[in-house]
C-alpha cells in the first residue's frame, strides 16, 4: 500500500453500516413512513413481498438505479413510485453510521499524501450518498465517490466499475489499493484489473448470525437478533480500539465476536428465563451469587424496567469456602461429612494437588493448633498434598468423634457472621422465599445456602442454575432447577466440559469470598481472597468479554421468542462455538487461563496443540490435561488432527 497513490474503499459494511442488517427492515421502515404520510398502501407484508420481487426482477440489469428497480413494482403502485423512491432513499440514509476507527484510518492516509476514493455498488445515487458520508466525516473535498447506479457499471458484474474508475481518472492499477468486504466484488474483481485488494469481512454476518437464519423461521426475530449481534460487535471493536483496517490479527476481535455472538445472547436468555421462573413462582427477591453471578447481575441491570419492575434484585456475596464450615452446625454432621467425601466434593477436592492444610481448613481444622489430634491419624504435614494414602487417613480422621467436635466448634464460631450477613442482605422483613441464581454444577453450594437460610432465617429457597452435573447426594434437600441441562432430571449437557466453557464466559477479576466481618458502622461485609491469576485474565481479554456480554444485554431488542426457542437457540450457538471452533477461535479463546484449583496458583490454558505424545497418551487411555478438546484439535496441524479424529470415531463406534 505504501506505493499506492489512491486508496479506495467500499461503502456498505466496510466504512459505513446500516442500523438494520436486513433490507426487509428498510422496506418495512419505508412502508411505515409512507403510511404516516397517508399514502394508501396494502398490508406491510404484501408491500415487502412486492418490493422484494422488484429487487429480484431487476437483477437482469447491471447496476440499476432505485428508479429502475421500482419500475418492476405492480401497476397499482404507479402513482407512488416517486414518493417510494424519495422515502426509501431518506430511510436508507438515516440508517447509516460510520465503522469504528474508519475516519482515523482514512485521515492518516491523507496525511501520508494518499488520495481517497469510495467505490460502491449501490442503487442509490451519489446525490444521496455524498452528503451523508460527508456528514459522517468520511468524505471531504478532493475525494472521489463513484456509485455503480450513476454510471451503469458495477464491481460485481465482471468488475467493470474498477475499469471505469481507472480510465476516468487516468490511473495505473498498480497505484491503487482497494478495501472491501466482498471476496468477489472487492477482492477478486479488483485483482482482475490489477489493483491491490484488502479483504475486510468483520462487518459481514459472522457464522453465528448466518446460523440464526437457518434456525429461526420468524424473519423479524432473526433480523432483530442479527442486528443486536452485529452492533454489539461494532461497539466492542470501538471500545477495545480494534481497527480492522490495520489490525488484521487482533485477538481482541476474535474474543469480542464470541462474547457478542455466543456468550452475550446465551447468558441474556438465561437471565430472562430466571425472571420468568421467578414471576411464575411468585418470588420477588432474587439474589445472584458471586462470583459467577456478577456478570449475570450486570445483565439484569440492563433489562427494560417493565421486566424487572417489582423485583428486588441484588448480589449475594458468598462462596463455597464461606458456607462450608457454618453449614456443619445446621445439618446433621454425618450428612455434612458424607456429602463432603463424595468424589470431587469439598472435603476431598484436589486432595492430590493442594497442600493438605487447605482441606483441613475447609473443615475448620488448623494444622498448628490441632496437630495433636491430627497426628493420631498420621496427618502431620500440611504443606504437601495428601496423596492416596493420606486421603484414607483423612477419611478415618473425619469419622473420629474428636475431629467432629473440632469441626462443630469451628462451625459455630463462623455461623454468627454468615447468618448476620445473610440477614442483612435478604432484609429484616419476613421473606418466605428467595430465588438464588448461580452456575453451580453439583448443587452442593445451593444445599449449604438453602440449609442456612431455612434453619437460621426461616426462609425457603429456589435455586436457578445454568445446569447441574451428576447426581451426588446433597447435604440438604435443595429445590434446584437447571436451565440448559440437568443430569439429575435426565437432561444431559448439550456440550462437553460445560464447566470450562462457562468459567470462561463468567470469569471475574474479583476473588472469592473467604469470610465476613463487621465494618465501623456495624454492617457485615464480605472479605475477598486475592485472586492469583487476575493479571493473566486481564491479559487474555476478560474485560473485552465482560464488555461484550453486558453490551449485548443493553443493545438487545425484544424478539418475542419463547423461552423454549431461546433455550434451543442457546444450545445451537454453544454447540457451534464449543464443538466446531475455527482455528482463530481455538487459538484466542483457548488461551483462557483456567483456574485448576481453588488456590489460584494452578492455571492451565483451555487448549494445547496435540503432539505425537498426546496421541500415544490417548492410545493408552491416559488422562489429558485438556479441557476444550475441539479447541485443541482446531489448532493442531494436519494430519495429526485427522488421525485423532479418526481414532475417536473408531473408539466411539
Amino acid at each position: 500500500m505504501d506505493n499506492a497513490q489512491y486508496v479506495t474503499f467500499d461503502l456498505y459494511d466496510t466504512t459505513v453500516v446500516r442500523k438494520s442488517v436486513s433490507e426487509f427492515d428498510i422496506f418495512e421502515l419505508t412502508w411505515n413512513e409512507l403510511k404516516r404520510r397517508h399514502a394508501e398502501f396494502p398490508d406491510v407484508d404484501v408491500y415487502i413481498s412486492h418490493r422484494k420481487a422488484s429487487e429480484l426482477a431487476s437483477q437482469t440489469l447491471d447496476a440499476p438505479t432505485l428508479k429502475q428497480i421500482l419500475q418492476y413494482m405492480p401497476i397499482s403502485y404507479s402513482q407512488y413510485l416517486e414518493l417510494i423512491e424519495s422515502v426509501e432513499s431518506e430511510v436508507e440514509m438515516q440508517q447509516l453510521s460510520v465503522i469504528p476507527h474508519a475516519i482515523e484510518f482514512i485521515q492518516k492516509l491523507r496525511q501520508d499524501n494518499k488520495k481517497i476514493a469510495f467505490i460502491s455498488d449501490m442503487h442509490l445515487s451519489a446525490k444521496y450518498l455524498q452528503p451523508k458520508i460527508e456528514s459522517l466525516e468520511l468524505y471531504q473535498a478532493g475525494d472521489i465517490l463513484l456509485v455503480s447506479s450513476d454510471v451503469g457499471k458495477s464491481k460485481a458484474r465482471k468488475g467493470k466499475l474498477f475499469r471505469y474508475f481507472l480510465d476516468t481518472n487516468k490511473l495505473e492499477a498498480k497505484n491503487v489499493t482497494h478495501y472491501g468486504n466482498s471476496l468477489w466484488s472487492d477482492v477478486k474483481m479488483a485483482k482482475k484489473y490489477g489493483l491491490s485488494a484488502c479483504y475486510i469481512p468483520e462487518f459481514n454476518a459472522n457464522k453465528y448470525e448466518s446460523l440464526l437464519r437457518t434456525e429461526i423461521s420468524d424473519r423479524k426475530a432473526t433480523n432483530h437478533l442479527c442486528s443486536t449481534f452485529k452492533f454489539t460487535r461494532i461497539e466492542c471493536y470501538e471500545s477495545a480500539s480494534v481497527c480492522v483496517f490495520s489490525d488484521r490479527q487482533s485477538d481482541k476481535r476474535v474474543i469480542s465476536d464470541i462474547a457478542c455472538s455466543v456468550a452475550g445472547p446465551v447468558l441474556y436468555f438465561f437471565v430472562r428465563w430466571v425472571l420468568e421462573e421467578c414471576r411464575r413462582e411468585s418470588v420477588a427477591t432474587i439474589r445472584f451469587l458471586t462470583r459467577d453471578g456478577e456478570i449475570l447481575k450486570a445483565i439484569a441491570d440492563e433489562l427494560p424496567a417493565e421486566l424487572t419492575e417489582g423485583l428486588d434484585i441484588q448480589l449475594l456475596e458468598v462462596s463455597r469456602n464461606s458456607l462450608v464450615l457454618p453449614t456443619a452446625s445446621v445439618v446433621p454432621i454425618e450428612h455434612w461429612i458424607q456429602a463432603g467425601l463424595q468424589p470431587g466434593s469439598f472435603l476431598v477436592q484436589h486432595f492430590d494437588r493442594l497442600p493438605a492444610q487447605h482441606l483441613f481448613q475447609r473443615a475448620g481444622i488448623c494444622i498448628q493448633k490441632d496437630i495433636k489430634i491430627l497426628s493420631e491419624f498420621g496427618l502431620t504435614n500440611g504443606e504437601l498434598p495428601l496423596g492416596v494414602d493420606g486421603l484414607e487417613k483423612w477419611k478415618s480422621a473425619l469419622a473420629s468423634p474428636k475431629i467432629r467436635e473440632v469441626i462443630l466448634e469451628s462451625s459455630k464460631n463462623k455461623l454468627e457472621s454468615v447468618t448476620g450477613y445473610l440477614q442483612q442482605n435478604i432484609g429484616q422483613k419476613d421473606i418466605h422465599k428467595v430465588a438464588l441464581v448461580d452456575v453451580g454444577w453439583t448443587g452442593q453450594q445451593a444445599a449449604m445456602l438453602g440449609a442456612l437460610l431455612q434453619k437460621m432465617l426461616n426462609t425457603n429457597t429456589i435455586h436457578l442454575h445454568i445446569g447441574r452435573l451428576r447426581t451426588y447426594p446433597l447435604l440438604f434437600d435443595a429445590n434446584i432447577t437447571g436451565w440448559l441441562f440437568d443430569e439429575s432430571d435426565n437432561r444431559p449437557s448439550p456440550i462437553p466440559s460445560p464447566v470450562a466453557l462457562f468459567e470462561s464466559f463468567l470469569a471475574t477479576t474479583s476473588g472469592g469470598v473467604s469470610s465476613y466481618e463487621k465494618d465501623e458502622n456495624g454492617r457485615w461485609i464480605a472479605k475477598r481472597r486475592t485472586q492469583q491469576h487476575t493479571k493473566a485474565l486481564q491479559t487474555w481479554g476478560q474485560e473485552t468479554v465482560r464488555r461484550g456480554i453486558i453490551s449485548y444485554a443493553k443493545n438487545s431488542i425484544e424478539t418475542n421468542l419463547s423461552s423454549e426457542e431461546q433455550l434451543r437457540l442457546s444450545m445451537v450457538l454453544l454447540r457451534e462455538f464449543w464443538c466446531n471452533p475455527t482455528y482463530e477461535e481455538g487459538r484466542c479463546w483457548g488461551d483462557f487461563p483456567y483456574e485448576q484449583d481453588q488456590s489460584g496458583k494452578n492455571i492451565a490454558k483451555l487448549t494445547n496443540r496435540y503432539s505425537v505424545m498426546s496421541v500415544f497418551n490417548k492410545l493408552i487411555a491416559r488422562k489429558q490435561e485438556v479441557d476444550w478438546k475441539a479447541g485443541s484439535l482446531a489448532i493442531t496441524s494436519s494430519p495429526l488432527r485427522e488421525f485423532i479424529q479418526l481414532f475417536d470415531r473408531i473408539k466411539g463406534a
